[in-house]
């Protein structure tokens, strides 16, 4: 059974300055001081947000990755909208996903490769709520709303507890037997859990590849799982075009950051919008890299008279 899966590409680029290179290509912070050099396409791992999501393309891989999480059959993954960004309207700070699908039962799932650190749980609540206002703006009604799942892959432990999955579900404190059937459930997975007893091997695997760098991550993990990872992500960096697409979101991203995000000044945003599209004659990536309407994208691009692919 053949699954698609929607990919939105996250890169995390600071402002010029100092240079900063880690290990850890995707390490996220709130400092405005410094930025990261962009790490050669071909040294990228799974880790990476944007290798993340070329690697989720592959329905096969989506699928098999969360009926590994979730412990349950998926009979068919079904596309939404190729890399899928939620922003009801242009000047509105909106929400792109990693990876969204949904199965054939309707249940929504959201995965992300989580590099930032701060506010986890309120950043989950706020991506849940996103899926939610989308589909009560398509015109579903609240008994209609389908279960939603928000996973995010985090290569530090987020609630400190050295645990390798933290399954979150709603709970009534005076009967805590008792489950509260709103259908939300929030999913952290840690590369740093101890607790190996408590976890199956296969996701333990999958983690540890995960959290392993350029060289480590090409190693056998004993897990057919990851073999497929591996090789989907072999053939990636082979694929032609795909460097160039890399390298174009981030330096699309890295205007963002300095531009200071544009975020509620018209002339900015239109002025990082017609850069954008110097770099990417393309409105539709483009409004996804930036979290923007691809309606609004093309207004800019029709008043500047930009040609589009």
């Amino acid at each position: 059974m053949h699954a698609s899966a929607l990919i939105s590409m996250h890169v995390k680029v600071k402002k010029e300055n100092m240079i900063m290179k880690t290990s850890e290509s995707n390490i996220n912070s709130a400092s405005t001081d410094f930025k990261r050099t962009i790490v050669p396409f071909q040294e990228q791992t799974i880790r990476n947000n944007f290798m993340f999501g070329e690697v989720m393309k592959d329905g096969n891989n989506c699928k098999e990755f969360l009926e590994l999480v979730l412990n349950k059959k998926i009979c068919e993954l079904r596309i939404i909208q190729n890399e899928k960004s939620i922003l009801p309207h242009p000047d509105y700070h909106g929400v792109r996903l990693d990876v969204f699908v949904r199965d054939d039962e309707g249940t929504s799932y959201n995965i992300e490769m989580q590099v930032a650190r701060d506010h986890i749980e309120q950043r989950a609540r706020y991506y849940h709520s996103q899926m939610d206002a989308e589909l009560l703006l398509a015109g579903n009604k609240y008994n209609e709303l389908p279960k939603s799942y928000v996973i995010f892959i985090c290569c530090h432990d987020p609630l400190k507890m050295k645990k390798y999955v933290y399954n979150i579900v709603s709970r009534c404190n005076e009967v805590p037997e008792l489950e509260y059937g709103d259908g939300v459930q929030t999913i952290f997975l840690s590369t740093k859990g101890t607790n190996d007893s408590e976890v199956s091997a296969e996701i333990i695997k999958f983690l540890k590849y995960v959290g392993a760098d350029l060289r480590e991550s090409t190693r056998d993990f004993e897990s057919e799982f990851v073999k497929k990872l591996q090789a989907s992500i072999a053939r990636i960096k082979q694929m032609r075009g795909k460097e160039a697409e890399y390298m174009n979101t981030e330096l699309i991203m890295q205007d963002r950051y300095d531009a200071g995000k544009a975020e509620g000044r018209v002339e900015e945003r239109d002025s990082l919008i017609l850069n954008a599209l110097e770099k990417l004659p393309d409105a539709f990536k483009v409004s996804e890299i930036l979290g923007l309407s691809v309606e609004y994208v093309l207004k800019v691009a029709n008043e500047h008279n930009i040609s589009l692919k």
